[in-house]
């Protein structure tokens, strides 16, 4: 009932505005936060909480528009009402079940970032890909401590910086400054409990089950024709939407987010029982003002940097260990060869050439 409603009422929305919406191919459900990129890669808006895409000023097409569970949608008009984006095809990864003498769970996954800054003369856009390693316990497990569940990169980072304005346009390797200030990959956190699917869903396709917080849909549960999905607003319960560290302020480094999201995505089970083991992908959208001095001395800039940024997480293995082989894995971190899961979408043709640019310019094989 839920899910029909939002419907209804971002097509009124949509519709009497003569905006574009952008919507599941299968039954026209409004794709919420979905990503959008001009050609050249930067990330240009979202679409809102009714899959309502904002106007964007001369858009540079063609256009490309992501959103974890469907097919990339490349376009290269705006003319029509509704962007339709297909859901993507799954097969059921083979389960492993956790041995009870094996308490740590750790997935190694393949990871793109996209992020973005701009300012009222500039444009810093980066790009990387890499592989890295969840690892968590169980509840109650001693000596393992909550930070230890965060990501880990490993092995080689393919990553470029693409810097333009009116005059200028570069791509380059990124410094290790940069790279570790646009990256933000401590966020990455991918679900670690057994979710259990609401029944509404699992009675239909059309279904929705939602958590309602202070300033919107905090948890939303739907399906597709072969996913269930979680999309949790992680500052749904904030006043005005908003969310700053008084911390970071202080250090100049004064960050608002508006937009912080994530999206699990999990084949679709009879039973609606979804565990770690069968997480197909994860995805994080972040949109923020960067208003402190250290952000806007990065850019060179006297007003706030538009900043959003874009993750995709694949798993691509997961192994249980025992407490003695966790510690070991700390001692010495493994190196993971860089493997990108058959299920991950294409690179976008202006990816690809901004790859080849600086890695023609770097004199580096990747």
């Amino acid at each position: 009932m839920i899910r029909s409603f939002i419907i209804i009422l971002a097509s009124m929305i949509c519709f009497s505005a003569g905006a574009q919406v952008v919507v599941d191919s299968a039954d026209a459900t409004p794709l919420p936060l979905a990503t959008v990129f001009n050609h050249s890669g930067t990330i240009v808006g979202l679409t809102d909480d009714h899959g309502n895409m904002q106007k964007l000023t001369n858009p540079s097409f063609p256009l490309t528009i992501r959103y974890m569970g469907y097919d990339p949608l490349v376009v290269n008009t705006l003319n029509a009402d509704s962007l339709r984006m297909t859901a993507s095809a799954y097969e059921l990864p083979e389960i492993t079940v956790q041995p009870v003498d094996r308490p740590v769970t750790r997935m190694i996954v393949y990871v793109r970032q996209y992020a973005s800054m701009t300012t009222s003369t500039d444009t810093v856009d980066m790009y990387a890909d890499y592989m890295g390693d969840l690892r968590w316990a169980r509840k109650g497990v001693r000596k393992f401590k909550r930070w230890d569940g965060r990501l880990t990169r490993t092995g080689p980072v393919r990553a470029y910086v693409h810097k333009s304005n009116a005059t200028t346009d570069s791509i380059g390797f990124p410094s290790q400054e940069e790279f570790e200030e646009l990256s933000w990959s401590n966020f990455i956190q991918v679900p670690t409990d057994t979710v259990f699917e609401p029944r509404a869903t699992r009675a239909n396709n059309h279904a929705a089950d939602s958590v309602v917080g202070k300033s919107g849909f905090k948890i939303i549960n739907y399906n597709t024709p072969t996913t269930f999905c979680i999309k949790t607003d992680a500052i749904a319960g904030t006043k005005d939407h908003r969310l700053s560290f008084g911390l970071l302020k202080l250090l100049g480094f004064n960050i608002e987010f508006t937009t912080f999201t994530e999206l699990s995505v999990f084949p679709k089970d009879s039973i609606g029982v979804h565990s770690p083991e069968t997480l197909l992908s994860y995805a994080i959208t972040l949109e923020a003002s960067g208003k402190g001095r250290w952000i806007k001395k990065l850019l060179g800039s006297k007003s706030p940097v538009d900043i959003k940024c874009y993750y995709e997480v694949y798993p691509v293995d997961i192994e249980h260990l025992t407490m003695d082989e966790w510690r070991e894995l700390k001692k010495d971190p493994p190196q993971d060869c860089f493997t990108v899961p058959v299920l991950v979408p294409t690179l976008a043709p202006e990816v690809e050439s901004h790859i080849a640019q600086a890695r023609s310019a770097k004199n580096q094989d990747w």
